[in-house]
């Protein structure tokens, strides 16, 4: 596989949007808990490329995070 191809498998991507939703609407004390478990059962070799930059799901994640902070300021 080449580096600007998307490869998420149905299991990864159930889980990251499963702990996207978590990291948003758990507390603030138990949102570190979705990251630990996305990067036990997810790969680095997961990842969608988008116009040639490489997200891998802890990225993806992140973004969920810097979303919780816009929301809930």
């Amino acid at each position: 596989m080449g580096e600007n191809t998307t490869f998420v498998t149905p299991f990864g991507l159930a889980l990251l949007l499963v702990m996207g939703a978590a990291i948003l609407v758990l507390p603030r004390r138990y949102a570190l808990v979705p990251v630990l478990v996305l990067t036990c059962y997810i790969t680095m070799g997961q990842r969608v490329a988008i116009f040639g930059l490489n997200f891998t799901a802890i990225r993806i994640l992140i973004l969920f995070g810097w979303a919780r902070l816009v929301v809930r300021r």
